[in-house]
């Protein structure tokens, strides 16, 4: 028994070691050259350019989103018929509405729990 976990453990810590020096050999090679100062400038314009076009992109993902639900609500729709009930709207989230409990039917461990009206 001590023998399998002797070898689990050195197992375990040959694999970590082999992963993370195959992660840093490839951090070297990953690093940009030195830029001189009049290419400095540039990178500016482009970043401002990255972040219209990262808008647009998620201004077209969210319409992707509205389309693919609306698709599927009107599948749902004409699959359930008057079972249908239709979802919530995108980014919004209704007020949780708290009642004071008369009758409480539970089954399982949660029946030896004690009821709070606090919780």
């Amino acid at each position: 028994m001590i023998k399998k976990a002797k070898y689990a453990i050195l197992l375990l810590l040959l694999t970590v070691l082999f992963t993370s020096c195959t992660e840093s050999a490839g951090a070297d090679a990953e690093t940009p050259p030195s830029q001189d100062e009049t290419n400095q400038e540039a990178p500016e314009i482009i970043d401002s350019e990255d972040e219209l076009s990262e808008e647009e992109k998620a201004r077209i993902e969210l319409e992707k989103k509205i389309a693919e639900r609306e698709e599927l609500e009107k599948q749902r729709k004409e699959d359930l018929k008057e079972f249908y009930v239709p979802l919530l709207p995108l980014r919004e989230e209704r007020e949780k509405k708290t009642i004071e409990v008369k009758a409480l039917y539970v089954t399982g461990h949660t029946a030896g729990n004690e009821l709070n009206k606090e919780n």
